[in-house]
This record gives structure tokens, sequence and C-alpha cells, in this order.
């Protein structure tokens, strides 16, 4: 018994090939072009059962070639019997994109083998898309993917489906990963105005995604950067990382300007906090001091004793 039980066995160029063969035989053996596996780069394992009656061999060889087309056989003296397997190696061609915002995008999945035996279907996420799917139109029998007045959400990885035919009745589907990339853009509307007390806690958050993942860096009045410190820490938020931005035990020097700025290969993005300390009543040694924020100005009250 060979598993996977395609015959032919379609490869796809750059990955790896692996197939076990299985028998209630002791001297089974498999051959690649009549020599040994490990003469032609696979790597051979082999087990038994406890009783040494059934036997099964393991080949694999990873990045399988488009140039090679192996000969091989599952083969037991004993038993007076072969097993041919075909392997098929098979191309794909694909073609990323980056997104123009509002213009139309396309990508290209497109198998190196006869329609008569492929078909291509994509999906996002998990989710099939198809020419349903608002603004997605697939052409050239599914091999191409158009995006309709392309935004920046619509970046990301998408996933073509290849599924070839490997018997009557036997399919086998392989997937490959097509990218779209986009700049960054903030994906939720947040409050720009933030108020917090003296002594707590600020937490920022900066709403981007982006495909390549953008590098998120944080400003306070200015260009001055926002560093980590023992009060100061960023995380990540929605896989950005660096989206988050806490910092403990607010002063009055904390409150004012802050920005966040995304940015990736293909563009830039920035979102503005306006962040406000509200102040209650402190005591000091030896006299009291109330710190009042109104209409942006801060008035100390002091008495000395």
């Amino acid at each position: 018994m060979v598993d996977p039980p395609y015959n032919p066995f379609w490869v796809l160029e750059g990955t790896t090939f692996r197939a076990s063969c299985s028998a209630e035989v002791r001297d089974l053996e498999w051959f690649i072009d009549g020599s040994s596996p490990k003469v032609s780069g696979y790597e051979e394992w082999r087990n038994s059962t406890t009783d040494g009656v059934r036997t099964t061999v393991t080949i694999s060889k990873s990045k399988m070639g488009w140039d090679v087309s192996p000969n091989i056989i599952c083969r037991s003296p004993s038993a007076g019997k072969d097993v041919v397997v075909g392997v098929n190696i098979f191309a794909a061609y694909i073609r990323n994109a980056n997104i123009s915002e509002g213009n139309d995008v396309s990508v290209e999945c497109r198998p190196d083998s006869s329609p008569e035996v492929s078909t291509v279907s994509w999906s996002r996420d998990g989710a099939p898309l198809s020419n349903d799917s608002g603004r997605v139109i697939l052409l050239e029998n599914n091999t191409k993917l158009v995006i309709l007045r392309s935004t920046p959400a619509d970046a990301g990885v998408y996933t073509c489906n290849m599924t070839l035919q490997a018997g009557p009745k036997i399919n086998q589907t392989f997937t490959q990963p097509v990218t779209l990339a986009g700049k960054p853009y903030l994906f939720e509307k947040m409050s720009s105005h933030v108020q917090v007390y003296l002594n707590d806690s600020l937490y920022l958050t900066c709403p981007v995604k982006g495909y390549p993942s953008p590098e998120v860096y944080w400003l306070h009045n200015g260009d001055t950067p926002v560093s980590p410190s023992t009060r100061v820490t960023m995380s990540t938020y929605e896989d950005v990382a660096g989206a988050r931005l806490s910092v403990r035990n607010l002063t009055t020097a904390d409150m004012g300007l802050y920005r966040c700025a995304a940015e990736n290969g293909l563009g830039r993005v920035v979102k503005t906090f306006h962040v406000g300390v509200t102040g209650g009543a402190l005591t000091c040694t030896g006299h009291v001091i109330s710190l009042v924020l109104a209409a942006g100005v801060v008035t100390w009250v002091m008495r000395v004793e």
C-alpha cells in the first residue's frame, strides 16, 4: 500500500515530496531511478511492527525541482511485486501586486499544467472569493483575481487553491500565498481628545493596518520620540507591534499632543491625540498645593505654613 494513494502524484515545484510504502513483508524497499533514495538526495525512514510482520518505509525530499522526473518504485523481492509511483512536477506562476488606491488591481496564479487536469479557486482569511464577492472579478479560468476600485483595506495575503486530478476520482489540492501590498491605513475611528487624571495611567491605541505590516513609532509634543521606560510601555495591537502606548503615574509633563506614525515601504499614516491631565489635590510637606486645569490653563494655588 502506498500513501498518499495518488497515481500519478502531483508535486508543486519547490515544495516537499513525501510518500510511504507499507506491506506485510520484511524486505520492503524504495528505488529512485533504480538506486537507493539516498543517492538522489531523499531522506528515508523505516518502521516495523513489534512482531516484524508489517514494514513501512517513508521517503521525503524538499524543494523538488522542475527538471526532476523521478522513476519511483516500491519493491518487495520476496513478494515479487513492484508498485510504480508516477510523479508529475508542476510549476505555478505567481504575480503579486501593489495597491494604488481607487484603481483596479489584479494578481495571478497560473498552474503550469493543462486546463483539463487543473482548477483554480481563491480565498482570503479562509473565506472563498468569487464573482459574487462584491468588487471581486475572476478571469481567465479563475487564474486572475481582479479587485475593482481597490482600497488599502484590500491589502493582505490571498490564497490560491490549485486542484489537480491525480486519478479518475482523486484530486490533489495545493495552496500558494499571493500578496497584495498596500500602504498603512487607520481602520478604526477613535476620539482624538483624551482626558485623564493625575497619577493615573494613559492608554492610547494606534488603529493601523497595512501589508507589509507597518512599523509604528510615537512622538510627544512635536518630534520628541516616546521611548520605553519604567513608566512607558509599547505593546502589540491587532498584530501590529508597538501600536498600543501605556504611560503610568501621569504627571503634568505628560499632557499635550501625541502622534502615532505608521509606515511601510508603500506609505505613511499619522494619528494625533490631544491629551489633557486633570489634577486633584496634592499634599506637600509644610504647605498645600492645589492644581486646577481649566480651558487648557494650569493654575497653582499655594499656602505657605
